[in-house]
């Protein structure tokens, strides 16, 4: 089971970095790596929070499932890079 502890959904204005504040995602797309659970709370977390970016770096059988959920949940700011050498 995962969770996602709730403070983290939102960025604090006075000290937000440059924008897009950018995060990596590198590894397999499959069940237990929890990449639904990282996209369902990516979800809420950019809802609130408009300037971040999410790029997945790697593939896996979750791929067209993950590109899926983005696509129908408008999550714009998720880039699917597949595998890199």
């Amino acid at each position: 089971s995962w969770s996602i502890e709730s403070s983290w959904l939102s960025l604090p204005r006075e000290e937000s970095p440059v924008f897009p504040l950018k995060f990596l995602y590198v590894g397999q797309l499959i069940e237990r790596k929890g990449i639904m659970p990282l996209l369902e709370a990516w979800k809420r977390f950019s809802a609130s929070n408009r300037h971040v970016q999410l790029n997945l770096v790697g593939d896996g059988p979750l791929r067209d499932q993950v590109r899926r959920f983005c696509t129908g949940n408008g999550l714009n700011n998720v880039h699917l890079a597949g595998n890199v050498p």
